[in-house]
């Protein structure tokens, strides 16, 4: 998946880029990939770090 951010920057009087300013739309895609990544993270930290709860456990757990 190709994605095309496009940024329009916000210099000062030596030319230094002090802000940077997005459509709604890259904002958007910017927003939804960091989900992603977040979601994936925490995927894989579970996955390091797996419990297994046996399912009689669960239920007495859950009140089931």
């Amino acid at each position: 998946m190709s994605i095309t951010i496009t940024p329009r920057f916000i210099t000062d009087a030596e030319g230094h880029k002090t802000d940077v300013v997005l459509s709604l739309n890259d904002f958007q895609i910017l927003v939804a990939i960091a989900e992603e990544l977040e979601d994936i993270k925490a995927f894989d930290k579970a996955m390091k770090t797996p419990e297994f709860v046996d399912w009689e456990e669960a239920k007495k757990d859950l009140g089931v």
